[in-house]
């Protein structure tokens, strides 16, 4: 048992007796295996519906942030589209406390429609949103900077999705995207990490062809899931 789950672990058992109590949930960084000076170790309370009856709590334990708060099951429960806050928090968080199990059986019900969704619409959108270097090039070539790393960053984004996606994998939070695809070597990183090391406003063009190359392996995976040739490799996306 690591420090993490036991300072988790501790700390939930003084809530057991919580106001309209159904379980008691550890979330966030921590609860999915992430150890440095930087992490915390987020409770949430699952209740009923209502008006919040205490304020959020934080404090420190050996000197790790300890954040308790409120969370709706019907919240929680309410959208379970691959690349929602609560898909993440069904499949990553750890159930401290559930006495009678009814998280346990909300959580599977929740994994079921889960994976019965289909993606595909969202996975193009996706790829749809990879296809913005004309727009970056036109703004480097007259010179608006903020509007380049608007477009650079949106791109990136993008990608973090799909790579998700294509993978019919649930899309962790945006900070915590480009970690999961690094630890779980979801993505060929060569070309992002060369990316990312430019200059946008030096190295414009250099970063436009890599975008293009990533855009290459993109197009790849998307034929190779069965998407119409034609559509995936339209003229107007080169």
């Amino acid at each position: 048992m690591t420090k993490y789950e036991e300072i988790a672990k501790s700390e939930a058992s003084k809530y057991h007796d919580y106001p309209g109590l159904l379980g008691i949930l550890w979330v966030g960084s921590s609860s999915f295996g992430v150890e440095d000076d930087l992490v915390d170790i987020d409770i949430r309370i699952l209740v009923t519906g209502h008006d919040k009856s205490r304020p959020m709590q934080q404090y420190k334990i050996s000197n790790i942030k300890i954040e308790i708060d409120e969370m709706r099951l019907d919240w929680l429960l309410g959208n379970t589209g691959i690349d929602s806050e609560q898909a993440w928090i069904i499949e990553k968080s750890i159930v401290l406390y559930d006495p009678d199990d009814k998280v346990a059986v909300a959580f599977d019900e929740a994994r079921k429609k889960l994976s019965k969704t289909d993606n595909k619409k969202l996975l193009w959108n996706n790829y749809s949103l990879l296809y913005s270097h004309y727009d970056l090039e036109k703004s480097l070539k007259r010179n608006q900077a903020i509007t380049a790393y608007i477009i650079s960053s949106n791109i990136l984004d993008a990608l973090s999705k799909f790579i998700f996606l294509c993978q019919n994998k649930t899309v962790p939070p945006q900070k915590w995207r480009w970690y999961m695809i690094r630890k779980d070597k979801l993505f060929d990183m060569d070309d992002v990490d060369k990316l990312i090391r430019l200059n946008l406003l030096n190295s414009g063009k250099e970063m436009v062809l890599l975008i293009k190359e990533i855009q290459k392996k993109c197009q790849k995976i998307m034929l190779d899931l069965g998407f119409e040739k034609d559509r995936v490799m339209e003229p107007w996306r080169f």
